[in-house]
């Protein structure tokens, strides 16, 4: 009787192996390089929400049109590594409005793209609106997505008609 010493892997079972490993590669490296862009923009948001309680702050301690640089208790972050913040405009400060400009070192496509705040008040409706320039950068913050004030304006009408009577017959 022939006995066979059989020590190690053949070479068809190395490159089974392998294959998979390339396989398991290939669809978790996209998953992770999305969720590290993720994580990077969600920066954005918590700062500009920071922003929106210093200025509802002040507007309640000061009143509509009269906050001034002083007032906000906010300072913007300096250096930062994936966004530069402006809050500090005259103008913009009093209108309410906060933007965070991306920076290249995020994505080259997000590239000078802006998440911006911004108060609005008509009537009943008192809220700050977000927007952005770059649609493929809002969808990566769902919770900076449209809040429902956008759309409020100085012409519009903060509550919608009322629905017709749902009992019939009368």
């Amino acid at each position: 009787m022939l006995r066979m010493n059989r020590q190690g892997f053949t070479l068809i079972e190395l490159m089974v192996v392998i294959v998979i490993i390339g396989v398991l590669a290939s669809l978790a490296i996209p998953r992770f390089t999305e969720a590290s862009l993720k994580a990077k923009v969600a920066e954005a948001p918590g700062v500009l929400k920071g922003y929106e309680s210093a200025y509802l702050a002040a507007l309640a301690e000061k009143g509509e049109g009269e906050i001034d640089d002083g007032d906000l208790i906010y300072k913007a972050p300096e250096g930062g590594k994936w966004f530069e913040y402006t809050a500090t405009d005259d103008e913009m400060l009093k209108d309410g409005k906060c933007e965070a400009t991306a920076k290249k070192a995020l994505k080259a496509t997000f590239e000078d793209k802006k998440l911006t705040t911004e108060y609005v008040s008509d009537n009943d409706k008192d809220c700050f609106a977000h927007s952005s320039d770059e649609p493929d950068m809002i969808k990566l913050v769902p919770n900076f997505k449209d809040n429902g004030c956008s759309g409020v304006s100085s012409n519009s009408t903060p509550n919608p008609p009322n629905p017709p009577d749902p009992t019939p017959g009368t």
